[in-house]
C-alpha cells in the first residue's frame, strides 16, 4: 500500500483483496503479522502487509476454504508457546533445588524468567553492577576513558545487547512460538508494540534498559535473586555460591575471557570457533536514506513514515573468505565498547528514535581457527589445534595492538575533505590515526584484510554509490564521504562449549547458553536459547 495510507484506505484494500465488502469483516479481530517496505520502485515505495482477521459472525461459516480462494490468503493458524511447564501431578519434584543463572544478558535473564513464571526461583549471579550503576560508569568512561572491568559496555545487567541498536532480528521461522514470546515480553514490559511486527524491528538502548529492568523487577517479584558484582569462580573443581546438585546455565557473555580460562582449567571441554574482525564505517544517515529510497526522502514525510534506512552488503573475496557488514546502526553511534585495560574494541549503537545524524556499520571478514593455526607470526601458533586458547589470544593480540595506536583513543580515518563532525560519530573519545590499517598489519595470516576490505567496500560503493572511494595505494580519495574505525572484534565469540540432547554440556549440571559460549548471536536468538535451556531443565529436572 501507498505509504500516506489511512486507516480507511487500509480496510478498503484489505476488503477487496479478499473479495468482500468492510462490513463483512470483523475489525476487531485484525492483527497485522508482518510489515516491511518495497523500495524497488523509488517513485512509488510501498507498505507490504501480512495481516489475520476473522469475518464477522454471520458470514463466519461462509468461508471453508480461503476466502473466495484468493491467490493472496490462506487460513490462519496461531503458533503460541506456553511457558509454564506442566507435570503429571501438577507438582515439581524438589522444588528446593533452585536454579542458577550466571550472566544476566538477553540468555540469561529469559532463562531467569522462565524459571521464575514456573516458580522456581532462580538465584541469578552478574559479575557487573545494576543498569542504573552501570550506566554512570559507561558514561564516565565515554568521558574520562577511565575503565571499570567490570562495570562497562559488554559487562553488567543486560549484557552487552543493553548499549547497542537493540536489534530484534532474527533469519528463523518461528514454528515453536518463542520468538514471538519473547517479542511480546519485550512489549508486556515496555517495549512499542510495533517490535511484533516490523520487518526489522529494535527496540533502541533507552528504552531496552528500561524494558530490562522492569523484567528483572518482576523476576525478583516471583522469588528470584540477582547478585550483583558477583563472578563465577571454581574452588577444588565446583562452582562457589551453587547450591549442591543445582542445575547451572552458564549464561556468559563473548568477551568474559578470564571466565573461558577459568572453565578450561576445570575441565570444560571449549572449542576453538570462528569469529569475524574489521573496522567499523560511518556515513551521513541521509546518504544512506536516498541510496535506498530516492531523492524524495529528503522531505519530511518520508522520513517520519519510512525511518531511517538500513543495509546489508555482502562481498565474496574468492580465497575461501568473504566480507560483510554487520550490525549496522541507522541514526547511530560509533562506541568505545573496552572491557579490559590495555585494549580496545569498538561496537554500534543507536537510541530507540534512531534520530542521529549518522550511519555506521562493521565491515568484517570471518577469521576461522584454521586461518590463526596457519599463521607463521601468531604468538599462540603453538598451541594445539583443538586448543581455543589460541583465538582469544589472537583477539587479544588484535585489541592491544589498537589500544597502542593512540593510547586507548578509538582511531580513525576519514575521507579526503570530508566534513564528518567526529563528535556526532563517537561515543567515547576517538583520534585521527593514520596507522589504523597498521593493527591488521603482521598478523601472519595467509591473506590481507586490509586488501580484502577495501575490495569489499569498492564492490559495496556499486550498490550504495557514495559509500566509498578509493584505490590500495591511496584508499582515502576525495569523493565518498565516509569515517572509517577500528577495531571491530567482538562479532561472536572465540569458543564454543558443546552440550547434549539436554543441553548439558561434558561437566554435570552445567548447561552453556547464548552468545558467549557459541549457541546464540544476537538478542532475539540468545534469548531464544535461554527460553529452551530453561524449559529443558524443568522438564528433565523437575518433572
Amino acid at each position: 500500500m501507498n505509504i500516506y495510507h489511512s486507516d480507511e484506505d487500509f480496510k478498503r484494500k484489505i476488503a477487496k483483496t479478499v473479495g468482500v465488502s468492510v462490513a463483512d469483516i470483523d475489525w476487531s479481530t485484525l492483527i497485522i503479522l508482518h510489515k516491511s517496505i518495497d523500495a524497488r520502485d523509488q517513485k512509488n515505495i510501498l507498505f507490504v502487509y501480512n495481516i489475520a482477521f476473522d469475518f464477522v459472525g454471520t458470514r463466519r461459516g461462509e468461508f471453508h476454504e480461503p476466502a473466495v480462494g484468493h491467490r493472496t490468503c490462506e487460513f490462519y493458524e496461531p503458533v503460541s508457546f506456553n511457558p509454564i511447564a506442566r507435570s503429571r501431578t501438577g507438582e515439581f519434584h524438589d522444588p528446593t533445588i533452585r536454579p542458577v543463572v550466571v550472566g544476566f544478558g538477553p540468555a540469561g535473564i529469559f532463562a531467569s524468567y522462565i524459571f521464575a513464571l514456573n516458580g522456581l526461583k532462580p538465584i541469578i549471579i552478574e559479575r557487573g553492577k545494576s543498569l542504573d550503576d552501570r550506566t554512570k560508569d559507561v558514561d564516565k568512561f565515554f568521558k574520562t576513558m577511565e575503565l571499570d572491568e567490570e562495570s562497562n559496555v559488554c559487562f553488567g545487567e543486560g549484557g552487552a545487547g543493553a548499549f547497542s541498536d537493540g536489534k530484534l532480528n532474527t533469519n528463523n521461522k518461528d514454528k515453536t512460538g518463542i520468538y514471538h514470546f519473547i517479542l511480546e515480553t519485550f512489549v508486556k514490559f515496555g517495549a512499542d508494540a510495533r517490535i511484533l511486527y516490523e520487518n526489522m524491528p529494535h527496540i533502541g538502548t533507552d528504552k531496552l534498559v528500561d524494558v530490562i529492568k522492569s523484567i528483572r523487577d518482576e523476576i525478583i517479584k516471583l522469588g528470584g535473586e540477582v547478585h550483583y558484582n558477583t563472578k563465577l569462580v571454581f574452588e577444588n573443581g565446583l562452582a562457589k555460591l551453587a547450591p549442591t546438585n543445582a542445575p547451572i546455565i552458564l549464561a556468559i557473555g563473548n568477551s568474559s575471557r578470564d571466565t573461558f580460562r577459568e572453565l578450561i582449567e576445570n575441565g570444560f571441554d571449549l572449542k576453538p570457533k570462528p569469529f569475524a574482525i574489521g573496522y567499523r564505517i560511518a556515513h551521513r544517515q541521509e546518504m544512506i536514506n536516498e541510496s535506498q529510497y530516492g531523492g524524495a526522502c529528503k522531505t519530511r514525510p518520508y522520513v517520519d513514515k519510512l525511518g531511517p534506512a538500513t543495509y546489508k552488503l555482502t562481498y565474496d573475496v574468492g580465497n575461501g573468505h568473504s566480507v560483510y557488514s554487520f550490525c549496522m546502526c541507522p541514526g547511530g553511534y560509533i562506541i568505545n565498547s573496552s572491557n579490559y585495560n590495555g585494549m580496545l574494541s569498538i561496537n554500534g549503537m543507536s537510541y530507540n528514535d534512531r534520530s542521529g545524524k549518522y550511519a555506521n556499520s562493521a565491515i568484517v571478514e570471518t577469521i576461522t581457527p584454521e586461518d590463526v593455526l596457519g599463521s607463521y607470526n601468531s604468538p599462540v601458533r603453538e598451541c594445539s589445534y583443538n586448543s581455543p586458547v589460541r583465538m582469544i589470544e589472537f583477539q587479544e593480540m588484535i585489541e592491544k595492538k589498537a589500544f597502542e595506536l593512540e593510547k586507548g583513543f578509538i582511531p580513525y580515518v576519514s575521507s579526503k575533505g570530508s566534513d564528518i563532525c567526529p563528535e556526532d560519530v563517537f561515543k567515547g573519545q576517538a583520534k585521527y590515526s593514520e596507522k589504523l590499517k597498521t593493527v591488521f598489519d603482521d598478523l601472519g595470516l595467509k591473506f590481507n584484510i586490509n586488501e580484502d576490505i577495501e575490495k569489499a567496500l569498492k564492490h559495496f560503493n556499486k550498490i550504495i554509490p557514495g559509500f566509498y572511494k578509493g584505490s590500495q595505494s591511496s584508499p582515502i580519495q576525495e569523493g565518498a564521504q565516509f569515517i572509517i574505525a577500528g577495531v571491530e572484534t567482538r562479532t561472536s565469540s572465540p569458543v564454543k562449549l558443546d552440550r547434549d540432547e539436554n543441553y548439558m554440556c561434558n561437566v554435570k549440571n552445567y548447561y552453556p547458553c547464548g552468545e558467549g559460549l557459541g549457541h546464540g548471536g544476537g538478542i532475539i536468538s540468545c534469548a531464544a536459547d535461554g527460553v529452551k535451556v530453561a524449559m529443558k531443565i524443568i522438564e528433565t529436572r523437575y518433572i
